[in-house]
């Protein structure tokens, strides 16, 4: 059912890993001077695998009334994606992943490769960065609109660590977030922190809130 121009419902920010919800709050204020009604989710992501982390977002959308739509940075994704799994589907409408390594992480792999590492990334590899969630997503794409927005610059940790063989954000191959199904794609001159503070994402982000889509064509300067 196409919802063109509706009037929005909430929306929830999840961050990413090593962060806490105040790394996403910018975006929610930005989304809120565009009228969207945003909140920030926080969770512990290292100590808590996505599946557990994604127990607790649904529990803490029990606050709202009726469906939410969601925008998920990088493994905030991946916990948007356990809760697509489960019977708290019922309570998304749109979700927007920005910059999620949903077909497994790279620079994750390489990381685990190492014992200390493997303190970095936590609990966070448990069904999580090193494994392939195109099948939680493609299941419900027929109840839930999901977009996916990519940054292009190569800047971040993911230079480092050996590199990247096609186009990416510095943490990010684009390979890593493509899925069969999404509403809408869009690529945008960003790294993938930069994102967090970038007032064209913030504009992409109530565009597919309110259309389903994002909105392409003249794109503003969004580093």
């Amino acid at each position: 059912m196409e919802l063109e121009n509706e009037g929005t419902r909430p929306l929830v920010l999840l961050h990413g890993i090593l962060m806490n919800r105040w790394a996403v709050c910018w975006l929610a204020r930005a989304l809120r001077r565009q009228g969207i009604d945003a909140h920030c989710f926080g969770y512990p992501s290292l100590r808590r695998a996505p599946a557990e982390n994604a127990r607790r977002l649904a529990a803490w959308l029990e606050r709202f009334d009726g469906p939410v739509d969601l925008a998920a940075h990088s493994l905030g994704g991946i916990v948007v994606a356990h809760l697509l799994d489960s019977e708290a589907v019922a309570r998304a409408r749109r979700v927007v992943l920005l910059a999620s390594p949903v077909r497994g992480s790279v620079v994750a792999r390489r990381l685990a490769r190492f014992g200390v590492s493997r303190w970095v990334l936590g609990r966070s590899i448990v069904d999580g960065l090193l494994d392939d969630h195109a099948t939680r997503f493609t299941a419900v794409a027929g109840r839930v609109e999901i977009g996916a927005l990519i940054g292009t610059r190569g800047f971040g940790v993911g230079s480092l660590l050996g590199g990247f063989a096609g186009s990416n954000d510095g943490t990010v191959a684009l390979a890593e977030t493509e899925l069969p199904g999404v509403r809408d794609r869009i690529e945008l001159p960003v790294s993938h922190f930069t994102l967090l503070f970038s007032s064209e994402v913030a504009r992409q982000i109530a565009c597919f809130a309110r259309r389903g889509r994002f909105c392409h064509g003249r794109v503003e300067w969004a580093g």
